[in-house]
């Protein structure tokens, strides 16, 4: 079984495509990925930081995050760029069930049934 990224979203009233931030440099936002099982439809709800070493690196120092996973860019924002690392990611994950799946994307980004318990 693979995976298949479906959306991407800022959650936001800024369409992640038009989305800059202030300083293409020191960068981090939060997006919503909708990744599911390969050609089946529907997906379960992923939230990804794409960040700039430099603004990842200024928050874990300050102590302003607690959650390490990341999608880390050492040049300029470029939305592209973002799209196509989360794609690739997400295309090279690969297991026997969707939760096996979900475990390998949670390397980097926060599921949604993460941690649920019946």
């Amino acid at each position: 079984m693979k995976a298949e990224l479906k959306s991407l979203d800022l959650s936001s009233s800024i369409a992640f495509e038009d989305y800059q931030p202030e300083n293409t440099l020191n960068f981090g936002i939060y997006v919503t990925a909708t990744i599911g099982p390969l050609g089946e439809p529907g997906g379960d709800l992923f939230q990804i930081l794409a960040c700039s070493r430099i603004w990842f690196n200024h928050r874990t120092s300050s102590g302003l995050l607690s959650d390490c996973r990341r999608f880390e860019f050492d040049g300029p924002y470029n939305y592209a760029a973002v799209v196509q690392q989360i794609k690739d990611f997400v295309a090279d994950c690969e297991g026997g069930s969707w939760d096996e799946l979900a475990k390998q994307l949670s390397t980097k980004a926060l599921w949604e049934f993460e941690n649920y318990r019946m």
